[in-house]
């Protein structure tokens, strides 16, 4: 502001409230080319004085809520540009602008602002990109306990990371497969529910885990042979093939 060759400045906060209508009234008065007019406002004043036609925002204090971050900007509605309509004319960059002090005290609010910028398709700083990063990876790092994304498993990418609770790393101690980690498996496809879960008919397999798995079906089944009364939708059933067992799934 002081680089300008003219500047006009204004104050108003809390213990000024009868000073309102003095500063809408210089605010919306044409004082004239190449003078700007500064206006140093607390968030709470800034609701009465229905401005909305400000060039640039500095918030010098951290919005306490994505509602406050959004009312600041607004401020600058009558000057937003319709990103839809190209202007084939005019080159330069948006006249509105927004200037945000981050620092480690809001670390926890980088990807919510991220997460807001976004919707605005405006071009985002590589610092604060690389920010963003840094707090995945943070937040990553404690969740070493939580479950593993059943999106990123399923599909192999999650709906949004960023307010995600599950883990997204894989951990061999926490994820190791029941099933052997070599070998072939031939299974026929009964009922498929993900991309990595479906229920099927183990046809062919040469691993001691399955033989020791079918072994215990057969001796189970065949001394008590429990039949069952009704069929639940996802209830775990047996059916027999002459001397071989079979386990399934029931289905709709």
């Amino acid at each position: 502001a002081v680089r300008n060759k003219s500047a006009f400045c204004l104050k108003t906060h809390e213990g000024l409230l009868d000073k309102l209508d003095f500063v809408i009234q210089q605010w919306r008065k044409n004082i004239g080319p190449g003078t700007h007019v500064i206006l140093v406002s607390t968030s709470e004043c800034l609701k009465f004085l229905g401005i909305r036609d400000a060039t640039c925002v500095v918030h010098y204090g951290f919005p306490s809520s994505p509602k406050q971050f959004g009312s600041r900007l607004f401020c600058m509605a009558k000057n937003f540009r319709n990103l839809s309509e190209q202007d084939q004319t005019d080159g330069c960059s948006l006249v509105t602008r927004s200037v945000l002090l981050i620092s480690e005290e809001n670390a926890r609010h980088v990807v919510g602002i991220l997460r807001y910028l976004e919707r605005t398709d405006a071009p985002l700083p590589p610092v604060l990109l690389t920010f963003a990063e840094g707090v995945h990876v943070a937040r990553e790092d404690l969740k070493t306990n939580r479950p593993f994304c059943s999106y990123l498993k399923s599909f192999g990418m999650c709906r949004d990371r960023s307010v995600c609770p599950d883990r997204h790393r894989f951990n061999p101690q926490l994820d190791q497969s029941a099933f052997p980690a070599c070998g072939v498996i031939e299974v026929l496809p009964l009922y498929i529910k993900t991309a990595s879960v479906y229920y099927g008919r183990l046809v062919r397999q040469n691993h001691k885990e399955f033989e020791s798995m079918a072994s215990e079906m057969f001796s189970y089944y065949a001394d008590k042979k429990p039949g069952a009364k009704e069929l639940l939708e996802g209830a775990l059933y047996a059916v027999q093939e002459e001397g071989i067992f079979h386990r399934f799934v029931m289905a709709s």
